[in-house]
């Protein structure tokens, strides 16, 4: 017997299903297939001030603890959606990052 394609929807959906029901493995499945895309879309996205502070890589870390705290809350989309949900949740963590960073008291420009 073959192992199914894993590009297949009723695959995707299965993960997807998984993953939402708490299975570590379907969720680092899906993190995992994403994580190239992340990681582009992170490195994209990340402006000087976050850059100045924080390796990329420390953002899509958090990005995907994150997601893997929530994981319960992924309602539908299917792997797309779930790709939405998970590139949303980068986009707001970069947002937070660098409100947290230009606060007055941790300007950059401030720093000698």
């Amino acid at each position: 017997m073959t192992e199914p394609d894993p590009r297949s929807p009723s695959v995707d959906e299965s993960l997807l299903l998984a993953a939402r029901q708490g299975d570590v493995h379907a969720l680092d499945h899906l993190l995992q297939r994403h994580l190239p895309g992340l990681r582009a879309f992170v490195r994209l996205r990340t402006g000087p001030t976050i850059r100045a502070r924080e390796s990329s890589s420390d953002v899509v870390q958090s990005v995907c603890r994150e997601v893997i705290e929530r994981a319960d809350e992924f309602q539908h989309g299917g792997d797309a959606g779930f790709k939405r949900w998970l590139y949303e949740t980068a986009r707001r963590k970069l947002a937070d990052r660098g409100e947290f960073h230009r606060a007055a008291k941790r300007d950059v420009g401030r720093e000698a």
